[in-house]
């Protein structure tokens, strides 16, 4: 039988801007491009409920950050036939999103902002614990789902680069974090269901890869504070700051070298 090369099903772009002090509120851009049978669902979803349902579970996506989500801006549906693809647009202000960190005097010293994956991680079923299985587990339909996660920050953060790829003949799942540069980080997601089935012998590394998808994919950032305001947390804002420094003056040394040799 021949298997059909996987499509694109999901494409998920979020962008979280938060705020200079912890009491700012942070703002979430989303996008998500539904494909195949994923705009199919959508489509039906909206001709039966209409769009203050999709609105209302948009809107819950967020429900858990904060007690206080609301909308910057209606969300707007965009269908395109011709490619098979539902386009949503949504737009949230989260109120006081960071939440304190730690137990008595610490609680009052940092504070963390987090916010989980909600596409990918119930795409494949986990099975049932200790089953001893003899049939194949299917995969459904061959495709790729993808996430795009930014966060922009309110000054200079600490990150470092990671990537996680684990793969099993059939079905792969991949998750980086990128620095873009010192106020944005990238987390990145991508899964590819290439078979339709995998053999029963497979159960653990299938068990691995479910198990990762919805372990991994929290993207959290934490921050000393100071009353109301974010504090850096470790020496790379002065380093960089000394680095800098130096290299003026050592730009000035030579630029005064150089005026002194042609006299």
């Amino acid at each position: 039988m021949t298997v059909p090369q996987p499509q694109l099903f999901v494409d998920v772009n979020e962008r979280v801007t938060l705020g200079p002090k912890v009491s700012s509120p942070a703002n979430i851009d989303l996008r998500i491009d539904y494909f195949a049978t994923h705009a199919d669902n959508i489509h039906k979803a909206l001709s039966k409920n209409g769009v203050a349902a999709l609105t209302t579970h948009f809107l819950q996506r967020y429900q858990g950050l904060s007690k206080s989500v609301t909308e910057n801006k209606p969300l707007r549906i965009e269908e395109t036939p011709d490619e098979g693809r539902v386009s949503i647009f949504g737009s949230y202000a989260i109120e006081n999103p960071w939440k304190k960190s730690g137990t008595g005097k610490a609680a009052n010293q940092r504070v963390s902002f987090s916010i989980a994956d909600r596409d990918l991680v119930n795409d494949l079923a986990p099975l049932k614990p200790n089953e001893q299985r003899t049939n194949d587990i299917f995969l459904g339909p061959p495709r790729i789902l993808r996430r795009r996660l930014e966060f922009n920050m309110p000054r200079p953060w600490d990150a470092s680069h990671s990537l996680d790829v684990d793969e099993k003949k059939g079905l792969r799942y991949k998750k980086s974090i990128v620095p873009i540069h010192s106020m944005q980080i990238v987390q990145e997601q991508e899964l590819t269901i290439s078979a339709l089935t995998l053999p029963a012998t497979s159960a653990g590394d299938y068990e691995r890869i479910v198990q990762k998808i919805v372990d991994l994919p929290v993207l959290s950032v934490s921050s000393a504070v100071k009353g109301d305001k974010l504090v850096h947390n470790g020496g790379s804002r002065n380093s960089n700051a000394r680095i800098a420094i130096y290299i003026i003056w050592m730009i000035l040394v030579l630029l005064s070298m150089l005026a002194g040799s042609f006299h």
